[in-house]
């Protein structure tokens, strides 16, 4: 007879929400990002193959989380409306609206993607679509069960997300920049989450993330190594309002008329618990 898995308990979780939303998203990052780098410059002794690492990372932390939750939840990467979340992407463009202009008008500030280019925008988009969106945000559904509370959660995570860019100023990121992409990648956030919520899966959001950071990454007048170091310039103030917009768009996909909708995927995902534990 196959034997039962364990059900774990979440007494600290259920009984913290706010904090444990937050110790969810440091947990992601530090686990992605930190860990899983080290064990692979130890192991390989190569730096190339950190994207790899991070991707990796990601996954065992997106399963590790659906077996933490077991049989709660159905996971990030099945079930859900992918589809869905992929067609409501494309107001990405929106955000991607003055990179043509711009390259014909100032060529010498962009490159093309280099093999480093799709590494860091891989990099982000695993790492921190899995921590603030694939932990933390489907934490609080988890918690959050009626249609008052989820703008508060998606408006919480997206905070969450454009803070943790404040560490940028440690890699001698301009200050002023850093902290307009504080703004804009709140409103990032904003998306990306409404996306995901109304997915109920997270593959729609890791690509979109990762599709946008290779757009970013290819202005090099004001990114260096992912960071931005650059002066003020106008472009960045339209982008800025551009990410806003998107932000906006954000909030309007998880009006309310769609909550409903909404709250019906979710509970798709979050199972009620049996009555007895192991």
């Amino acid at each position: 007879m196959k034997k039962q898995k364990k059900i774990i308990s979440h007494r600290f979780l259920d009984r913290y929400t706010v904090l444990g939303a937050i110790l969810l998203a440091v947990y992601g990052i530090i686990a992605i990002e930190v860990v899983f780098g080290i064990i692979i410059r130890v192991v390989t002794s190569r730096t190339d193959l950190l994207p790899a690492g991070s991707v990796s990372g990601a996954l065992i932390v997106l399963a590790i989380h659906k077996r933490w939750f077991y049989p709660e939840f159905e996971g990030n990467l099945r079930g859900g409306r992918p589809g869905l979340g992929f067609r409501l992407g494309l107001f990405i463009l929106i955000a991607w609206a003055l990179v043509p202009v711009n390259m014909i008008r100032h060529p010498e500030n962009y490159a093309v993607p280099t093999l480093a280019t799709l590494s860091i925008a891989l990099m982000a988009g695993f790492a921190e679509e899995t921590a603030f969106r694939g932990l933390s945000l489907s934490y609080l559904m988890r918690q959050w069960k009626d249609e008052e509370k989820l703008l508060t959660a998606l408006l919480f995570t997206s905070a969450l997300f454009g803070l943790v860019h404040l560490g940028n100023l440690f890699s001698g990121a301009n200050v002023v920049l850093t902290l307009l992409q504080l703004i804009s990648t709140f409103a990032a956030g904003l998306f990306l989450g409404a996306v995901y919520l109304r997915s109920g899966n997270l593959w729609p959001s890791i690509v979109l993330h990762t599709l946008h950071d290779i757009v970013s990454l290819l202005d090099v007048s004001s990114i260096s190594g992912g960071v931005m170091t650059g002066n003020l310039r106008l472009v960045d103030l339209l982008d800025l309002l551009l990410s806003v917009i998107l932000g906006g768009i954000g909030l309007w996909l998880i009006r309310p008329a769609k909550r409903g909708e909404i709250l019906a995927v979710w509970r798709e995902k979050w199972q009620p618990l049996p009555d007895t534990k192991m």
